[in-house]
């Protein structure tokens, strides 16, 4: 319902108000799995992806049932769809269009883990070609603290619209 509802609010901000037709997204936390999601029904409206700490596995077993009521579905019946959500399953279209990707995210994050969320989804999304970087936050958990949020990293990636990434 998510993805739906994103998609008739970018119509309505492209060809009311002329915004540019091609995003630039900024998933937050549990925002990566929707963003995510979306970007890879709508590839070719996507210029690049800067993310702080995004949800990108959604199949582990402590944010499964979570995961699982907000679709509306079992877990059993979420793992079987598994191929319509799963974020790091899903990234083969942003990979062909070579949407730029960079991710913000902490060494100590309890919450969304750095290895099975931003580096498996960058690790697999580099395997298919795109163009994607990670940067880690050494001591910083799932917080909101400058290190994350104003970070000139980050910053650059959006003024250069991913361009500053650089070649894979």
């Amino acid at each position: 319902a998510g993805r739906a509802l994103f998609t008739r609010f970018h119509a309505l901000v492209t060809e009311r108000f002329g915004l540019d037709r091609r995003a630039c997204l900024m998933p937050q936390s549990r925002g990566g799995l929707m963003h995510y999601n979306w970007a890879a029904e709508h590839p070719d409206c996507v210029r690049c992806i800067g993310a702080i700490y995004p949800v990108c596995d959604m199949k582990r077993p402590i944010r499964l049932e979570k995961v699982a009521a907000a679709y509306g579905l079992t877990p059993g019946q979420l793992l079987a769809e598994a191929h319509l959500h799963h974020p790091i399953d899903r990234v083969a279209p942003l990979a062909e269009h070579r949407v730029p990707i960079l991710h913000i995210h902490g060494d100590q994050d309890e919450v969304v883990p750095l290895a099975s969320n931003s580096q498996a989804l960058i690790d697999r999304y580099r395997a298919l070609g795109g163009p994607g970087e990670v940067i880690v936050v050494a001591g910083k958990g799932h917080a909101e603290v400058p290190e994350f949020f104003q970070n000139r990293r980050m910053l650059e990636f959006y003024l250069t619209l991913g361009e500053n990434l650089g070649p894979e």
